[in-house]
């Protein structure tokens, strides 16, 4: 079966059966025997992200993993998953390599495989799917155009990956246990401490000692996840899930590393005008949730002054 099923908009007959289809695989990858495990495995060929010219001093080394090689990655921890999310992320580490330079136990020899499962990730139509395409007042989004948008916005940001953005190691087409045809988003694994802005706002909130109480380290994070977003936008790139939790820290460099970046597609074309806006002010929120000073009242001002309703009209 073809991962990336479809219909037509305004075909009430194979709306009804792509309905069907979806329900159904819902229905099957819910049972326990169908789930995703630290005993799974896939093979998958890794591919090697273009890298720039002349690396800056703020760009991790190149994870050790064996790109352009079909090789079986195992599972070994969820990172998220559960029926709330709408896809799972797992930690997977190559499980049969003979080159003994890949050590199974190394930080360099895992990746994060994000899956897009078409009946769990994508739109199920209703009767309130119009013939156009809308649906409850936005686009309806077949499964494989968001992940063809969540990798644009890797590509796009080719330059940033291995500094404020992960690297990107492709998109695979695989077959889930329960055998219905998904997706994999493969991506370099950062590790911790303290792993995530959401982590380091709870360290900061119960006053935990961590560098990041000094105002120095602290806006260093958040620049470079400013600049990073100014920088998409320029690209016409929009996160448009800018949040604690999918703002990562590489703590040897003092940088922000976004992740999670989502396709736009299933927005109007007002909200999606307005995204560029929406980002700066869920950043603004994420960096101020736990309120330190001087950092949160610069960081403050840095945003007000960025945003529009704040910026006078000389026209």
């Amino acid at each position: 079966m073809d991962p990336d099923r479809r219909f037509d908009f305004g075909d009430r007959e194979g709306a009804a059966a792509y309905r069907w289809h979806m329900l159904s695989w819902r229905d099957r990858s819910r049972s326990p025997i169908h789930q995703l495990t630290d005993k799974s495995t896939f093979v998958i060929s890794l591919q090697a992200p273009t890298l720039p010219f002349c690396a800056s001093s703020s760009t991790r080394p190149l994870p050790a993993l064996p790109f352009g090689i079909t090789a079986q990655y195992a599972l070994v921890k969820p990172l998220q998953a559960g029926v709330q999310y709408r896809s799972e992320v797992w930690l997977a580490v190559p499980s049969e390599i003979e080159d003994s330079h890949f050590k199974l136990n190394s930080p360099a020899a895992a990746v994060v495989f994000k899956f897009i499962v078409p009946s769990i990730r994508g739109d199920i139509p209703t009767s309130d799917l119009d013939d156009e395409g809308f649906i409850d007042g936005r686009k309806f989004v077949f499964p494989f155009d968001a992940v063809k948008g969540e990798a644009a916005c890797y590509e796009s940001l080719a330059d940033f990956q291995g500094s404020t953005v992960p690297y990107f190691y492709g998109v695979h087409r695989v077959l889930m246990p329960s055998g219905e045809p998904a997706w994999i988003l493969a991506l370099e694994w950062i590790p911790g401490p303290p792993g995530s802005l959401y982590v380091l706002n709870k360290e900061l909130r119960q006053g935990g000692d961590t560098k990041y109480s000094n105002y120095g380290p602290f806006m260093r994070l958040f620049h470079s996840a400013l600049s990073t977003l100014q920088s998409a936008h320029a690209r016409n790139v929009n996160h448009a899930d800018v949040r604690a939790a999918n703002i990562l820290i590489d703590e040897v460099h003092d940088q922000a590393v976004l992740i999670d970046w989502t396709s736009d597609h299933s927005f109007s074309p007002n909200t999606r005008s307005a995204l560029p806006v929406i980002d700066l002010r869920k950043l603004h929120h994420a960096f101020v949730t736990v309120w330190i000073e001087p950092q949160s009242s610069e960081i403050s001002r840095i945003c007000e002054a960025l945003d529009p309703i704040n910026t006078p009209d000389d026209s």
